[in-house]
């Protein structure tokens, strides 16, 4: 029988990772891996996939014939979540790793929350080395993440499930705001349904120097603008979360990684 909730992972040249993600989810979990490979020069093995993940699920594998971004490797999944009729998409990034049973919580929050399109927690960061960084404690409740949403992105992506009809409702992640398509999917879902965050940490998230947040920075930070820009009202609270970002453009990510080190810790 198929589960409710499909882990989606997009993958393109990080197979060490992408082990070490899966191994972490526990044996006691009941859901689905989908893994999208993004035209790697080295693309998974289904045989390494089905001795790292040991969850209750079947596992797929998607080869995507060329690289295309991690837009359209996750829409790729999105198309397979709706053809499999899934309740749920969990996310996971390889080189994170999961804490406890962190699906089922998500995913019974879901249940018991129907209003609710998505559901995040607080995240561990951690160096390349698994030195703990500091704890990100983002907002649980609605009203706060709604309206932070427009200042900031209130979840980690590979800490979030998503119902699937909110995904579908918004047509699944938008291609127009370049290494930004989380935020962008997730701001546009709030218009639609309530958004919370669990009270517990989760995942451990490795800052990793080869990450897209790390890779792709400066396109990361125009996209932030060009979002807030698009959604932009006249208030305090959107205008202070705009000059945020546009100064952050001038920020190296290790110096905002030391600050929040300091703030966070």
């Amino acid at each position: 029988m198929t589960n409710r909730t499909l882990l989606l992972i997009p993958h393109y040249n990080s197979l060490d990772s992408l082990y070490v993600t899966l191994a972490s989810v526990e044996a006691a979990e009941q859901l689905d891996l989908l893994v999208v490979d993004d035209g790697s020069n080295q693309p998974p093995e289904m045989q390494r996939l089905q001795q790292s993940f040991l969850a209750n699920g079947k596992i797929m594998l998607q080869l995507l014939p060329e690289n295309q971004g991690i837009t359209a490797a996750l829409n790729a999944g999105l198309q397979r979540a709706y053809q499999g009729g899934y309740d749920y998409i969990a996310r996971l990034d390889a080189g994170d790793e999961n804490i406890g049973c962190r699906f089922k919580l998500q995913q019974d929050f879901l249940d018991d929350n129907p209003q609710v399109g998505v559901v995040g927690s607080w995240v561990d960061f951690v160096d390349e080395q698994g030195v703990d960084l500091f704890t990100l404690k983002h907002p649980c409740d609605n009203d706060v993440i709604q309206k932070d949403i427009y200042r900031y992105n209130p979840f980690v992506h590979p800490a979030v499930m998503v119902r699937l009809t909110a995904l579908k409702q918004v047509g699944g992640y938008p291609e127009d705001y370049p290494s930004l398509e989380d935020w962008a999917c997730f701001l546009k879902i709030g218009q639609f349904f309530q958004l919370a965050n669990l009270p517990q940490v989760l995942i451990r998230y490795t800052v990793s120097s080869n990450s897209i947040s790390s890779r792709k920075r400066h396109q990361q930070s125009c996209s932030k603008c060009r979002l807030l820009r698009d959604n932009y009202r006249c208030n305090f609270n959107q205008t202070k979360g705009l000059l945020k970002n546009l100064l952050l453009l001038a920020i190296p990510r290790e110096v905002s990684t030391r600050v929040k080190k300091v703030i966070f810790r």
